[in-house]
């Protein structure tokens, strides 16, 4: 009976230590009253691709569950409750676009919601800020705002009270220190994970379960008085600490997403002149393309020669809205440089380049 009990008991805990909770969280900042992705602005870039490394393993390892993504929408106090309600819903859907572009995810984890004026956001930075002017005060107040639910005290706006603190000193250092912050998506990523070494573990330690004998052992009554002894009360503990949910280690194995074209010059085609091209994304805007064409036409005795090959690699930028949507599209500017031999001729004089030619230049497409 003893065996049974501590079997079940250690089948319990041990199959509950395999399943881990983990979130991933990153902020995507906005310009001011824009909803608009800007991959460039602060860490944006760089906080999309975690998120996609992310879901490439998440999606492609089978001990990875994701239980959901959210994305809430945050607009900075500054402007109507109206109008911030509807900008930071834009705000979170011009997020969710992005990654359901490339992760697309099940409808029943996925959560598009609007914080309006973020209110709590402003707290956290106000009390992380020790150069706030009038800081106490300004965190009593933000505090009543906060448990207001963003509505009016005393009929007056939220925003108001603030404005007037000390003739406008603590908004105006909040505009150009603390709201650009809030203008913000706050997208989490909360998945499941089972490890396979847990797992193995685990599983030895169940067979090793099986060849344990229990012997009864009878024990001594102690008749002996027991000592008072003094009630012992247990120090407070340090609440934990939050730790990153994804080893750094791991983000070295992570794939990070991959863009190319392969193309072709019609305008070399429409000359008889076969041609292919490769183009690799490098990121920050930056990408770096290959050429290669060839034609080796010959017709005797009528003198029609249509020869030449030859090649150009190039390093190109590109930039524009479209461009910040998705790489390789919108305008580019570019340096190349080129190798090429050709032979022409029709009949009588002809071009001919015996040994390699080059050129070199800038190119706008």
């Amino acid at each position: 009976m003893k065996k049974t009990i501590i079997y079940i008991l250690f089948l319990i805990f041990g199959c509950a230590s395999l399943h881990a909770q983990f979130e991933r969280s990153v902020v995507i900042y906005f310009d001011k009253n824009s909803s608009e992705l800007d991959l460039d602005l602060r860490d944006n870039d760089h906080s999309l691709r975690l998120i996609l490394d992310s879901l490439n393993v998440f999606n492609s390892d089978s001990v990875y569950k994701i239980k959901s993504i959210t994305f809430s929408g945050a607009a900075s106090p500054d402007g109507s409750r109206a109008y911030n309600n509807r900008l930071a819903e834009r705000r979170a859907r011009s997020v969710f676009k992005y990654i359901a572009d490339y992760a697309p995810l099940p409808d029943s984890i996925q959560a598009v919601q609007s914080l309006g004026r973020d209110w709590s956001g402003l707290i956290h930075l106000a009390q992380d800020d020790p150069n706030l002017p009038h800081r106490d005060y300004v965190m009593e107040l933000l505090n009543t705002i906060a448990t207001g639910a963003d509505g009016s005290l005393g009929g007056v706006d939220p925003l108001q009270r603030l404005m007037r603190v000390n003739d406008g000193e603590v908004y105006k250092y909040m505009l150009d220190n603390l709201f650009p912050l809030l203008r913000a998506t706050y997208l989490n990523i909360s998945y499941e994970k089972i490890s396979k070494s847990d797992y193995d573990v685990w599983a030895s330690r169940m067979r090793s379960l099986e060849d344990i004998v229990f012997v009864p052992v009878e024990q001594p009554v102690d008749t002996t008085p027991a000592e008072p002894v003094d009630t012992v009360v247990p120090e407070p503990q340090p609440e934990p600490q939050p730790v990153e949910t994804v080893a750094e280690a791991q983000d070295s194995l992570l794939c990070r997403p991959f863009y190319m074209a392969i193309k072709s010059n019609m305008l070399f085609d429409a000359a008889m002149t076969p041609n292919a091209g490769i183009e690799f994304y490098l990121g920050a805007g930056f990408s770096l393309s290959a050429n290669w064409q060839y034609a080796w036409w010959k017709r005797d005795k009528s003198a029609f020669y249509w020869r030449t090959y030859g090649g150009d690699v190039e390093a190109r930028y590109w930039f524009g809205k479209a461009a910040k949507e998705k790489p390789l599209t919108g305008h580019h500017v570019g340096l190349y440089g080129q190798l090429f031999t050709y032979d022409f001729e029709f009949g009588g004089k002809g071009l001919l380049a015996p040994k390699w030619s080059w050129a070199a230049g800038a190119s706008y497409g």
